[in-house]
C-alpha cells in the first residue's frame, strides 16, 4: 500500500490570527480550531470550538454526546485509535505529536497521514483543537518528561464493543517516523492488529 501523502507541520506554524479560525488540512475531515484568547491580569479566556461553524464548514450537522479528559506522562504513546464517531480534541498541557491517519477506505485522502506538534508548556498559551470526522484514525506521544493533558469530546456514548478499534502504532505498512523510542504503550495498543488486518476486519465484520 502506497500513502497518498505523508507529512508533519507544527500547528505554531499556522497564522489564525490572519486566517479562519477554521483551517482545513490535506485530510478530509480533518480540521483546525484556534479561536482567539483574551487575556490580562487576572488570567486569561479561550473558546475551544463553535459546533455550528463546524457543522457549517462539512456540510453537516456535528453533534458531541460525550466529553472526557486524558492524562499521559512522560514519554508515552496512546493509538492508533479509529473508533467509529467523530472527535474533538484539545491538548491543553505539555508538549506532545499528534499522528492523524486517514482509515476510511472510501475518502480520497484514504491511508493519507499527518503528524503535528502541540507545544503547551507556556502559561496562558493560545490551544488548538482538533476535529476528526468518523474514519480517521488519531494518536499521540509525549515528548519529554511533563505529562500531557487533553480534553475530548466524541458523537458517541462510550461502547465497549468498540473501544478497542484501531491500528498498531508501529505498523510497517504507515511506518510512522515516531520521534521518541522505547515508547510507554499499553498492552491493549501495542497488541491492535496491524493495517492489513485491521481493513480486512471493516470489511468483513
Amino acid at each position: 500500500m502506497s500513502l497518498v501523502e505523508n507529512k508533519r507541520i507544527d500547528v505554531a506554524g499556522i497564522n489564525f490570527d490572519r486566517e479562519p479560525f477554521i483551517q482545513r488540512t490535506s485530510i478530509e475531515g480533518f480540521l483546525l480550531i484556534r479561536r482567539p484568547q483574551y487575556a490580562d491580569g487576572r488570567g486569561a479566556f479561550q473558546e475551544i470550538a463553535r459546533i455550528p461553524d463546524i457543522s457549517e464548514a462539512l456540510g453537516r450537522e456535528i453533534v458531541i454526546r460525550q466529553t472526557q479528559r486524558s492524562r499521559s506522562m512522560g514519554h508515552v504513546l496512546r493509538g492508533i485509535h479509529a473508533e467509529p464517531q467523530d472527535k474533538l480534541i484539545t491538548p491543553y498541557t505539555g508538549k506532545m505529536v499528534a499522528v492523524i491517519v486517514d482509515l476510511d477506505p472510501k475518502s480520497p485522502t484514504f491511508l493519507s497521514w499527518l503528524m503535528l506538534g502541540f507545544d503547551n508548556t507556556e502559561e496562558n498559551c493560545s490551544k488548538t483543537t482538533m476535529f476528526l470526522r468518523e474514519g480517521l484514525g488519531n494518536s499521540m506521544c509525549v515528548i519529554g518528561t511533563d505529562p500531557v493533558e487533553y480534553v475530548y469530546g466524541v458523537s458517541k456514548i462510550y461502547d465497549p464493543g468498540t473501544a478497542g478499534e484501531g491500528v498498531r502504532y508501529n505498523d510497517p505498512s504507515l511506518a510512522i517516523p515516531w520521534p521518541i523510542s522505547n515508547p510507554v504503550v499499553s498492552n491493549r495498543d501495542r497488541n491492535l492488529p496491524d493495517l492489513v488486518r485491521f481493513l480486512e476486519q471493516k470489511t468483513h465484520g
